[in-house]
């Protein structure tokens, strides 16, 4: 490529004598980033835009942007190139001419972070003699789960959003964050998990040091910005309507959702599922997804609209039968207890109730008292006496324990679901070996039995269970048939 000559015009870096000449230390690049690295060193070789360099006073890292930087063909003063190197796998090499957008010579930035129970901030800046200067500042409203972050986590956490908003300064700057948090130690445990794990591997890509914060300087500044970053107003404040419908044929199965807010606001979305589901499977399929809509908008508040029976689980035990089921052992221990004297029924329904909810039920394989309450029960009597429970009582790590017992429950309270589904499925096999099957065919008459949603409101157990007689009008296959 032609060149202009240097003695009627180059490029001279403006460096302040000063200043310490900065070397990074060699950065790990993945396997992609380092053949790619390798092969655009390669083509600048050839065509001459760099040269091998054996000794260096700067020396930044390769950094790996998709953008198309371009060369213009004006060199860089002599003097200079060995200002603008970098270092790859193989040698170290530098411009002879200057890269648009080149930034390697660049001297360090000093990041000053600050937390609030609602906001994070940050202030990145330079520093010249002994004034600093700054370069840009960020600041973020916690959502939900943020802001129950511990402190030192709301702390890397300001480090991690302000090096993605300021990706170009991090990856062509050494970041020195001053700070009196042991940020450092905490990033550097090697037993780390979840977030804090993540994090440290989105941060090991940039030249990130660690110094003691010194004088307040400019971390007054990340304060002030912190302070007035307000809450951040969610739409969980306000209570939202979702409405759910789906629906299922020959042709497949699908669902819609219509999210409604304050004001007139609306969000919908269609689904159409891959797998075979009945109608009420694809209005539960439909209610997680719109459950997980609210989730990702910070909605807390919300309040479901349907037209079918859901949640086959222990906490909806309406819906499965549970309630009836309990009604009838209820009785029958209230029966036992009555004899003769019916009317004494008010007086001794608590003795009942408690007997029920400490009794391990058959269908869950669970005491209905701890899986509501995630512990085991203790009647009064238990406590006057020494037992292992009474005696082995820590109150100090009692809130810790407790705190464990809740965090497991869900998960019993799953086993327990799965374990009542495998009992209905076993009664429900025992009972279909008796049940023999009916085929109709079109024009014969046939009753329809009553969904208890659509039942009349009001007429409780005296309302009908059946309706018609209807007439089949066309058999569609698989025990459908359109009336």
């Amino acid at each position: 490529m032609p060149k202009i000559d240097p003695n009627i015009f180059c490029h001279k870096l403006a460096i302040n004598p000063l200043i310490r000449p900065i070397s990074q230390k060699k950065r790990h690049l993945g396997a992609d980033k380092r053949a790619a690295s390798i092969e655009e060193t390669t083509k600048l070789l050839n065509t001459g835009f760099i040269k091998e360099l054996q000794y260096s006073t700067w020396l930044a890292n390769v950094v790996m942007v998709k953008k198309n930087n371009g060369y213009n063909q004006i060199l860089m003063h002599e003097a200079d190139q060995d200002k603008v190197a970098f270092i790859t796998d193989n040698s170290n090499f530098c411009y002879k001419v200057m890269p648009f957008g080149l930034n390697n010579a660049g001297k360090p930035l000093y990041l000053y972070l600050s937390i609030t129970d609602h906001a994070i901030s940050s202030v990145l800046v330079t520093e010249i003699g002994k004034q600093q200067h700054s370069v840009y500042f960020i600041s973020k409203s916690l959502q939900n789960v943020e802001t129950r972050y511990p402190k030192l986590e709301k702390l890397a956490l300001a480090l991690v959003t302000t090096a993605r908003r300021l990706r170009h300064y991090f990856q062509s700057h050494t970041i020195v964050v001053r700070t009196e948090q042991p940020l450092r130690q905490i990033l550097a445990k090697p037993e780390l998990a979840g977030r804090l794990i993540k994090w440290l591997i989105e941060l090991s890509e940039y030249d990130i040091q660690y110094q003691s914060r010194g004088a307040i300087k400019s971390q007054a500044l990340a304060n002030f910005i912190a302070v007035l970053t307000a809450e951040e107003q969610t739409p969980k404040d306000s209570v939202w309507t979702l409405y759910i419908d789906g629906a299922s044929n020959s042709k497949g199965s699908r669902a819609g959702i219509l999210l409604e807010g304050d004001h007139g606001i609306q969000f919908k979305q269609s689904l159409q599922f891959t797998f075979h589901a009945s109608n009420n499977q694809a209005e539960y399929e439909a209610l997680i997804a719109g459950l997980r809509l609210a989730q990702t908008m910070g909605i807390t508040r919300i309040n479901i609209k349907c037209d079918s029976l859901l949640f086959s689980s222990v906490e909806h035990p309406q819906t499965n039968g549970l309630a009836k089921a309990a009604n009838k052992i209820i009785l029958q221990g209230l029966k036992k207890k009555l004899d003769d004297s019916k009317r004494e029924w008010a007086e001794l329904i608590h003795e009942v109730l408690w007997s029920y909810n400490t009794t391990e039920q058959s269908s869950t394989k669970e005491t209905p008292f701890r899986l509501v309450y995630g512990c085991d029960v203790m009647i009064p009597i238990e406590v006057s006496l020494q037992n292992i429970r009474t005696t082995n009582t820590n109150e100090n790590n009692n809130i810790a324990n407790r705190r464990v017992e809740l965090d497991l429950i869900e998960e019993d309270r799953d086993k327990s679901a799965l374990q009542q589904l495998a009992t209905k499925r076993a009664i429900a096999r025992k009972y279909n070996k008796k049940i023999k099957t009916r085929i109709f065919l079109e024009g014969d008459l046939v009753f329809k039995k009553v969904e208890d949603i659509r039942k009349p409101q009001g007429h409780g157990k005296l309302s009908a269970n059946w309706e018609g007689p209807f007439r089949i009008h066309k058999v569609i296959g698989k025990g459908a048939y359109k009336l």
